[in-house]
């Protein structure tokens, strides 16, 4: 599995829906092959997802989904885009690598304009590499991947998740801020994402002035990590750099506090939801990076509105910040589509490229020609204090990263 679908199996979420289809008016055709015979047209707009509504990958692609839905909805309540309805029409690949390309043509083929495709890199480029090949722009629901862009997939291919290496990268700024200078680094050398993640940190923290004083590995099924707690306690760092995510990741977190080993442990949004907390009963001095707080105090407004009304309106919480990058996508969307006013592949391409520190919920996008993932956004970081997280502050890079770091 690739980068984004394991990253976020730390989540333990609640799929807000189960979607077939959704839209403000019945398809008219669609205008496949990049939305050319829809440049003009006065039909709806049809977007296909391709994505994991059984499977593995239901946990990860359904709340996200359930947000870009919500979205779909508000924007046809209002009117559409361009006085256009949006028709979504949603096929399931299973969860199934092999299903992806089958079930993007078949989207196409049924008029699908613009791909929507699930939030691992491995599951969602095979329907992202047919959207390509029809010229379509396609945009995954989360993938943290460098890779899902220009370089592993083509042109027309976008994620607005900020890739591994912009996570990484903020994180290393927050512990060199907070004056952590001496880390031990522990890598759960159990996927590439944690294995980039991990090679990322560990490149922008010594840039940083940081120094690594101990480093070891393990894997998440592990039940015992005591030579690695033998190692830290050996080291003596001011703080622990832990590349995992939970179950594997909250029981080392368990056993390392058990251990009487109080110093800062940093980590990634693996552990933005709180669904793991009570494996670890009391956690402070913990500290993760989140697109944005979905349970309660995030520092824009605008968030803890938006949160509320979708909450309200679904019945059902995001899960994690990153679940917020479906109202990225149908947001950057809309902006694109207002702007050409077509849905022609390589028009909406451009648009796109063109955000430049465009504000969303999720932060801020800065893409261009070659770079069609976020770099160096600025990010949240959330502090545990006695078991509770809450929002501790946003923290912008200060070492840019490039489309190369980050890939395990």
């Amino acid at each position: 599995m690739g980068v984004r679908g394991r990253r976020r199996w730390a989540a333990v979420g609640v799929v807000a829906a189960g979607v077939l289809a959704v839209s403000g008016c019945s398809s008219s055709g669609g205008g496949g092959g990049g939305g050319s015979a829809s440049s003009g047209a006065k039909g709806p707009i049809v977007i296909g997802a391709a994505i994991g509504q059984t499977g593995i990958l239901k946990s990860y692609d359904g709340p996200a989904f359930a947000v870009v839905k919500y979205d779909i909805d508000q924007i046809n309540a209002a009117g559409g885009i361009n006085g256009r309805k949006v028709e979504l029409k949603v096929l399931d690949t299973k969860s199934e690598i092999t299903r992806g390309g089958q079930v993007a043509q078949q989207l196409i083929d049924d008029g699908a304009q613009v791909l929507i495709v699930s939030s691992d890199f491995d599951f969602g480029s095979p329907a992202a590499l047919v959207a390509q090949k029809h010229g379509m722009v396609s945009i995954s629901l989360g993938a943290a991947s460098p890779k899902f862009g220009v370089q592993g997939i083509g042109d027309k291919a976008f994620s607005f998740a900020p890739s591994t290496g912009n996570t990484a990268s903020v994180l290393a700024t927050f512990a060199i801020n907070q004056g952590y200078k001496k880390a031990f680094t522990l890598l759960d050398d159990t996927l590439s994402y944690t294995r980039g993640f991990y090679s990322a940190y560990t490149k922008f923290y010594k840039q940083g002035g940081g120094t690594i004083v101990g480093n070891d590995s393990f894997k998440n099924d592990d039940s015992s990590i005591a030579t690695q707690i033998n190692k830290i306690k050996a080291a003596n760092p001011d703080m622990v750099f832990l590349a995992s995510y939970p179950p594997g990741g909250a029981s080392a977190l368990r056993q390392i506090r058990a251990a009487g080993i109080n110093v800062p442990i940093i980590s990634g949004d693996p552990f933005d939801s709180p669904g793991w907390n009570s494996a670890v009963p009391n956690l402070s001095n913990f500290f993760i990076d989140a697109s944005a707080w979905t349970h309660g105090n995030d520092p824009d407004p605008a968030v803890n509105q938006y949160v509320a009304a979708l909450t309200k309106a679904t019945g059902n919480r995001p899960t994690g910040g990153r679940d917020l990058v479906g109202d990225t996508i149908v947001q950057a969307l809309k902006m694109a589509i207002e702007k050409t006013g077509t849905t022609n592949g390589a028009k909406l391409a451009a648009a796109l490229e063109s955000f430049n520190k465009q504000k969303f919920l999720t932060g801020t996008v800065t893409l261009s020609h070659e770079d069609h993932i976020p770099l160096d956004s600025p990010l949240r970081v959330i502090q545990y204090i006695n078991g509770k997280p809450t929002y501790f502050k946003t923290v912008t890079p200060v070492m840019t990263s490039a489309v190369t770091d980050g890939i395990g």
